[in-house]
């Protein structure tokens, strides 16, 4: 009982700073200023577009987005309790939490299928890195606690920014498909990986 408490309260968290990042993502927020483009191709209404940058690397094994979920179950992860077998809607996205032993990874999957289908029949179109999975990163080594200047050197210079009490770097302006960065201290906190719903 303990232990589904446990991990009840870390998908409550998890999804808590998956909705801040899409909050802190629109667009419409006056107080993000885009950064003079120097690199426009990499950076366009369409979303961020650099080859690999949809990536992600857990335990050696790169990942590609979207995926099928079984990219992350054959690695040992899996839903709490019976979350796998809740319902998508057509074109519905929705973060969930997946868990290995005591490592937890967010995740959202999508529905492009015209009839209803459970999460675990959904496609990975995004994850969330916070530091909780001991392999994480994306392309070019980039993770948590890589540095600002480590993330620019890979990810290049055509960014959104916004500075408060979390620093983030944001690239791409895309539907569902962008990577945003917020650091403290210089360095990367926490990840959120947008791919995109085209595939």
């Amino acid at each position: 009982m303990k232990q589904l408490l446990k991990k009840g309260i870390a998908s409550t968290l998890a999804i808590a700073a998956l909705f801040s990042f899409c909050a802190c993502g629109s667009n419409a927020d006056k107080s993000i200023k885009k950064k003079e483009a120097k690199s426009k191709n990499l950076s366009t209404q369409e979303g961020f577009t650099k080859a690999g940058a949809y990536e992600v690397s857990i335990d050696g094994k790169v990942i590609q987005l979207p995926c099928p979920l079984s990219e992350f179950t054959d690695l040992g992860f899996d839903f709490a309790d019976d979350a796998g077998s809740q319902e998508l809607e057509n074109e519905d996205v929705k973060p969930v939490t997946l868990f290995r032993g005591e490592e937890q990874l967010t995740i959202c999957v999508h529905n492009k299928e015209e009839e209803t289908v459970r999460y675990d029949e959904g496609m990975v179109i995004a994850v969330i890195l916070q530091g909780q999975v001991a392999t994480e990163e994306l392309y070019g080594g980039i993770g948590v606690g890589s540095t600002q200047e480590e993330v620019i050197a890979v990810f290049g210079d055509d960014y959104y920014c916004e500075s408060g009490s979390v620093y983030r770097l944001e690239y791409g302006g895309g539907f569902y498909k962008y990577i945003n960065f917020n650091l403290m201290d210089g360095k990367v906190a926490s990840i959120a990986m947008y791919a995109g719903l085209e595939y």
